[in-house]
């Protein structure tokens, strides 16, 4: 949303740069939630599996009895092993020419069955024999009469029945891990609970290469692939593929193996597999034998990768009898990174054997014998057999707090506030302390709920327990330095302290999964880690020096940041650092440096691999290059690569809506209305369907809206829009606060257009209440305020008042940005437009030029507002009777305006009819004619009567056709009369033309 300046001209409308959208601090911290889709897809009924012909050579020694069973990785037979004359089970498994060489899967295959026959585990199905066939493989294995894992888990089962079937499953892992093997399939079909109560693992170490050999290939799942809850299922066939069991194995060379529930993240990712792959496997089925389902919720195959991915591991059902202290010890085993597991199966299953509760019971049969005893001998001290209840593991989050906001904190801010001596300090400092409380409040709830998932109801896994806590503590250190800028308080911070508050950073991305999920880890180095440790608690000082409105102090307080991420190499804090400087520089009107400074926060972001950083320092480029330099075809390309970051991100939808709000002011810019409202209305959407109704973003999107209905002169959708948007903020963040002054400007200038400017007038003088209450007398907002009421004032020949509102909007730009600043050019640019009313070109030449010498420093030689001040100069000379002159300034703010905008843009009319204008004072009505034939033709496809008027109005003074100029001289005079009193004078203008002719 941008705050509107109503800029016009005598004669015609003038193009100038797009004013500085009123940006909450934080508010667009649009990093931390995503929607994902559920895709309902149809299910293929399974196809029957071919049998296999039985090859010659097993004849001769295994005589086959029957076929017992068969899947993805071949068919399974009973049969008599005629020279040890017992049954045996074989294993057939086919190569298939494919990709990879079938006698090289066969070989590898070998290997493993090999290993394989090595391992004597009573846990582990022994592999007696192993061949090569034609074709493939063959395996012969002992022969187990029982049930198959699933099948067993079919019937409720006791927690502790669960936990020593699968305890013993794991010493059979750990035993194959033992000697180097692998089994990445690891799941309740492959073992089996034998008739001896013995648990043994079936198919150990042949997963990989036995998929491999069957040819099966990772690209017929897709996202959106369903998985049913049984884990047994067709999925959809792809590209005309063959159905394959959801439930066998699948992989593909350089991807992934294994069955979608029960893999790893690192089998999702296609990385390498190890032990503490089968451990994360051995945990899904054990979880699922525990609680009846699987750890990660997910309908389809995108679903289940995503929460894997993730750490998601769902509650715990309601009403589930499995102990809180089994839940912990399976949750640490589904650590979505590998080295926040067990550190092997060994460990594992030792520490599923310490039942708490079995050592209690111990305990107090050991102290009734004692009781006993001490009838005999004396009295035993109870303390020998009890002890004082353990402390909370989970409490003490309020000491966390002390010296970062406490009673001690208050004070001091209470103190400041008082010394400004200002009639709100009191309400101010009240404010402050209820936001400040209700934070930290709500700081220690989030730490106590993380700290209990894990260690009290074992529903959160260790590794994102530690990262929930290291974002509470950054989240701590922004309370500590915002709270120590406000012990500093001068009379500025006391008018913007509420707005201050409110861009403290959320909270809730700190119980965002996926969010800490793909936050970068700290360093390695102990020296390096501390190092940007402090290096990272001086940042948010930095920060909160910016909310503050400190842009000095921050400056100083960030540079040896910067340096001192640059001298240990820590290129994720290079990143967040840089990302700061380039916000700075863009506050301060630095654009240029603002530019330099986001490509570099980008780079070295991603040079640290922290895509979130790297994603906000290209959303913040493609604005600063497409809003504040005018390169919008650059701007557009920056805008496909911040796309690709967030892309990576996995598609945040506040991200996008962030982006998409940049890009849709490219388009407004470059007169492209129709994709500007697409984009809008795509960010409002994404917002309402993410946000709380009255959150601020909302009112910032409904307000972008209204800029494009006000640039299509629909003016009666753009007031409909900014009231929408202010009823919003006004319920989102109070009446009082700056947004809602943004919004009440915009309302002024499009009731202004409406012709309603006691309205505007009324809006603008609300808009000025709440900003020098809130932002103080000299805050940048207050110049708008006063150079959009002198645009009004102005268009009602009030030059005087209009002169005395921009000379104040002046004084205030150069006081809050620089002399140097383009918004200070812009006021100088309307004091240009005065001297001209009040028939001073000369003096009018002078403000121009200044307007120009700033804006070309600031903006570059190619930015379309420098058109406005060309136009002006070419006015003043024309009046100073230089038309050569003045064709010379038309002509390059028309080369200005075709290479930013385009040939048809409707900004175009407007110089095109001051060049015709030069070319007639210049004597040449033939070119004269052919630059207001275009302007005309522009005209005509725009939305706006009053522009359209003028250029009929221009063509009608130079054609030599009296009927045409005629009627187009009419045309503009109905138009003008429609106008109201505002375009009297154009109207009069006309008439008097048609009276003379």
């Amino acid at each position: 949303m941008r705050l509107a300046a109503d800029v016009t001209r005598s004669g015609h409308a003038t193009y100038i740069r797009r004013r500085e959208r009123f940006v909450i601090i934080g508010a667009l911290d649009e990093d931390d939630a995503e929607a994902t889709a559920t895709l309902a897809e149809p299910v293929v009924a399974k196809k029957a599996k071919p049998r296999q012909a039985v090859p010659s050579v097993l004849l001769d020694r295994y005589e086959i009895v029957e076929e017992i069973g068969h899947g993805g990785m071949g068919v399974v037979y009973r049969a008599r092993d005629k020279q040890l004359a017992r049954d045996v089970a074989v294993k057939l498994v086919l190569t298939k020419d494919g990709a990879d060489n079938a006698e090289t899967h066969a070989g590898r295959l070998m290997r493993e069955a090999q290993a394989l026959a090595q391992l004597a585990h009573p846990n582990v199905v022994a592999v007696y024999d192993v061949g090569q066939i034609e074709g493939g493989v063959f395996i012969a294995m002992e022969l187990v009469s029982g049930i198959p894992g699933d099948v067993w888990l079919r019937e409720p089962r006791a927690w502790p029945e669960v936990l020593r079937v699968f305890r013993d499953a794991g010493r059979g892992l750990a035993a194959a891990h033992a000697v180097g093997l692998v089994h990445r399939d690891f799941k309740p079909a492959n073992l089996i609970v034998g008739d001896d109560g013995r648990v043994r693992v079936l198919d150990f170490g042949l997963a990989r290469i036995a998929t491999l050999a069957a040819g099966l290939d990772t690209s017929m799942v897709t996202p959106s692939t369903p998985i049913p809850s049984d884990d047994v299922a067709t999925a959809q066939l792809v590209d005309g593929a063959a159905p394959w069991l959801l439930d066998t194995p699948l992989t593909q060379v350089g991807t992934m193996v294994g069955t979608p529930p029960f893999m790893a993240p690192e089998q999702h990712r296609g990385l390498a597999c190890d032990a503490r792959s089968d451990q994360f496997s051995f945990c899904v089925a054990l979880y699922r034998g525990l609680y009846g389902e699987r750890p990660f919720a997910g309908k389809t195959f995108g679903e289940l990768r995503t929460n894997s991915l993730a750490g998601a591991i769902r509650p715990a059902p309601t009403g589930a009898d499995v102990p809180a202290w089994l839940r912990a010890i399976v949750v640490r085993g589904l650590g979505a990174d590998p080295a926040t597991r067990w550190p092997t199966m060994t460990t594992l299953i030792d520490v599923l054997g310490r039942d708490p509760q079995a050592r209690r019971r111990r305990i107090a049969v050991t102290a009734a014998a004692a009781i006993a005893l001490a009838g005999v001998v004396g009295v035993v001290s109870w303390r020998v057999f009890a002890s004082d209840p353990p402390a909370d593991p989970c409490s003490g989050g309020e000491r966390e707090l002390v010296g970062v906001w406490d009673a001690t904190a208050r004070s001091a801010i209470e103190t400041a506030f008082g010394k400004t001596a200002k009639p709100y300090a009191a309400a101010a400092e009240a404010a402050v302390a209820r936001a400040f409380d209700g934070y930290a409040a709500r700081w220690t709830t989030m730490r106590t709920e993380a700290c209990t998932a894990t260690h009290v109801r074992g529903t959160q896994s260790a590794e994102l327990l530690d990262l929930r806590m290291a974002c509470l503590a950054r989240r701590r250190e922004s309370l500590r330095a915002l709270a120590a800028v406000f012990a500093t308080a001068d009379a500025d911070l006391v008018s913007r302290a509420s707005d201050a508050t409110r861009a403290l950073p959320p909270l809730d991305d700190c119980a965002d999964v996926e969010a800490l999920r793909l936050a970068v880890p700290p360093p390695t180095d102990p020296q390096i880690r501390a190092r940007a440790k402090a290096a990272d608690r001086s940042l948010a000082k930095v920060t909160a020096l910016t909310i503050a409105g400190r842009y000095p102090e921050a400056r100083l307080a960030l540079t040896p940041i910067i340096a001192e991420a640059q001298a240990i190499g820590w290129r994720p804090l290079e990143g967040e650092a840089r990302l700061a400087d380039a916000r700075l520089a863009d506050s301060s009107g630095a654009y240029a440096d603002a530019a330099k400074a986001y490509r570099e926060a980008a780079i070295a972001a991603e040079a640290g691999r922290d895509d979130e950083t790297a994603a906000l320092a290209r959303i913040g480029l493609v604005w600063v290059t497409g809003e504040r330099l005018g390169r919008y075809a650059e701007a557009q390309e920056l805008a496909r690569d911040a796309a690709a970051t967030i892309e990576r991100l996995g598609h945040r939808e506040l991200l996008t809506a962030a982006l998409d709000q940049n890009v849709a002011a490219l388009f407004l810019e470059q007169g492209n209305f129709a994709e500007a409202e697409t984009r809008s209305r795509h960010v409002l959407a994404i917002r309402q369907k993410l946000l709380a109704p009255d959150d601020p973003t909302i009112a910032t999107a409904l307000g972008d809206l209204g800029d494009v209905a006000a640039q299509t002169a629909r003016w009666d959708d753009a007031i409909d829009d900014y009231q929408r948007a202010l009823v919003i903020a006004e319920r989102g963040v109070g009446p009082d606060h700056p947004l809602c002054a943004t919004l009440r400007i915009n309302l002024g200038a499009a009731l202004h257009n409406k012709g309603r400017d006691d309205d505007a007038l009324v809006e603008l003088d609300k808009a000025r209440t709440i900003s020098e209450r809130a932002l103080g007398p000299d805050h940048a907002q207050l110049a708008t305020i006063a150079s959009n009421a002198g645009a009004i004032m102005l268009d009602h020949d009030r030059v005087a008042d209009a002169a005395v509102q921009f000379r104040r909007a002046r004084d205030i730009w150069t006081r809050s940005l620089g002399a140097d600043h383009p918004d200070v050019a812009t006021a100088e640019f309307h004091l240009g437009e005065v001297a001209m009313k009040q028939g001073h070109p000369a003096d009018a030449a002078v403000s121009f030029g200044k307007a120009l010498a700033v804006w070309q420093a600031k903006l570059g030689a190619d930015h379309p507002s420098l058109a406005a001040a060309l136009s002006g100069l070419a006015e003043t000379a024309l009046a100073q009777h230089h038309p050569a002159e003045a064709l010379a300034y038309d002509l390059r703010a028309l080369a200005i305006l075709e290479k930013a905008l385009g040939p048809t843009h409707a900004a175009l009319g407007d110089i095109l009819i001051a060049v015709g204008s030069a070319q007639v004072a210049l004597g040449k009505p033939r070119l004269a004619r052919a630059a207001l034939e275009r302007a005309l033709a522009i005209r005509e496809a725009s939305d706006d009567p009053i522009d359209l008027a003028r250029a009929r109005f221009a063509l009608a003074r130079v054609l030599d056709d009296a009927i045409r100029a005629r009627k187009l001289a009419t045309e503009a005079r109905t138009a003008f009369a429609a106008g109201g009193a505002s375009h009297a004078s154009e109207t009069g203008e006309v008439a008097r033309w048609l009276a003379r002719r």
